[in-house]
């Protein structure tokens, strides 16, 4: 398949501050792109005097129209594409990343805005985290690239079958998920609420995270919310997005006990399961609240006319058994061939050879 053309139009890379100007200017783009909730502004403008204490803006324009927009914070030996570089604050985890452009942009406009950052990093390297391979640059070589299934699961196919999401499934998983609800149901009636309010999805965030880190500490680890500043930041953001009807907390009950909490994410018809936290410290036999509370949570996105519902990063067994197709992400360090870490990468991948 042949490259993109080289974008023939202007491109600069610049220095910034954050400001409402630069809000607002995201934000109309944002309305003219078919962006993800990670490239809009609630999530990069959450915290960003923490975030962004080096900004960098890279411009894309032609014919006086502006077409793309990137924001990058520059560290020492590094630039980072839409996170700050610091792997405390960075453990929020960016994903379906790339440059914001609007939806008539030229093909392969993200990939030139990406080269454009790599000429700017001098002997240094480019971090492009949680971003599709169509942004990743020509130029220069890798330093570092993982490459993470994501699944996703389009909506529409749920609706031509009347909404039930287990007639597109396996048998085995659809007799998980119904045995499942079968047990739940003998503590009283099985449903999965959405907070009401910005005051109760705070309430239900804070539950979340304390089943989230009690069931990761049952298994030796520390979960997502081990260090303050993340359950900080999605207060803020959850808080900068209730009223947008960008976030979405959800609580699945059976009978008077919580059986867990889901916190998503929904921007342009598209919900994205972020995070999760389960009573699940005495399951029983055939009790899967994971596969049930995402199972209800596809038919409630399918029946309010969603478009997809998106697992994100990761090869979890209940991602492979709900989701559709794969859209894999990629987690990858570029930089130019005359830096030392082209050399590093060269020379790894000759020692590999032997």
């Amino acid at each position: 398949m042949p490259l993109p053309t080289p974008f023939s139009g202007r491109l600069e890379v610049v220095p910034i501050r954050i400001s409402y100007e630069l809000e607002a200017e995201w934000r109309g783009l944002e309305e003219e792109s078919d962006c993800s909730f990670f490239q809009s502004w609630t999530w990069l403008g959450c915290e960003a005097s923490d975030r962004w204490t080096n900004p960098w803006l890279i411009r894309a324009e032609a014919g006086g129209k502006l077409l793309g927009l990137a924001l990058l914070n520059r560290r020492p030996w590094a630039w980072h594409l839409h996170q700050s570089g610091d792997p405390v604050l960075d453990a929020v985890y960016v994903e379906r990343n790339g440059p914001l452009c609007a939806a008539g942009a030229p093909e392969g406009l993200g990939r030139s805005m990406m080269e454009a950052a790599l000429r700017r990093t001098g002997l240094g390297r480019l971090v492009l985290p949680g971003v599709v391979a169509d942004c990743l640059p020509q130029a220069g070589t890798a330093w570092r690239r993982r490459t993470v299934p994501a699944p996703v699961l389009e909506l529409e196919p749920v609706r031509c079958v009347g909404g039930d999401p287990l007639s597109l499934v396996s048998a085995n998983t659809r007799q998980q998920v119904r045995r499942s609800l079968r047990a739940y149901a003998k503590r009283g009636a099985v449903r999965l609420e959405s907070a009401a309010s910005l005051e109760e999805a705070e309430i239900w965030l804070l539950r979340l995270a304390e089943l989230h880190t009690a069931s990761w500490n049952r298994r030796g680890q520390p979960g997502a919310f081990r260090d303050p500043s993340f359950l900080r930041f999605h207060r803020s953001l959850l808080g900068r997005g209730f009223e947008r009807g960008e976030t979405e907390v959800l609580r699945l009950r059976a009978g008077p006990d919580d059986v867990g909490y889901l916190y998503n994410f929904r921007h342009k018809g598209r919900v994205l399961a972020y995070q999760s936290g389960f009573a699940d410290a005495e399951l029983g036999p055939q009790e899967k609240p994971g596969l049930l509370a995402h199972a209800l949570a596809i038919e409630q996105a399918a029946s309010r006319g969603d478009r997809e519902y998106d697992f994100l990063a990761g090869d979890q067994r209940y991602k492979r058994n709900l989701g559709g197709n794969t859209k894999p992400l990629e987690w990858a360090e570029w930089t130019q061939f005359t830096s030392p870490f082209a050399w590093a990468a060269m020379t790894r991948h000759m020692i590999r050879q032997f």
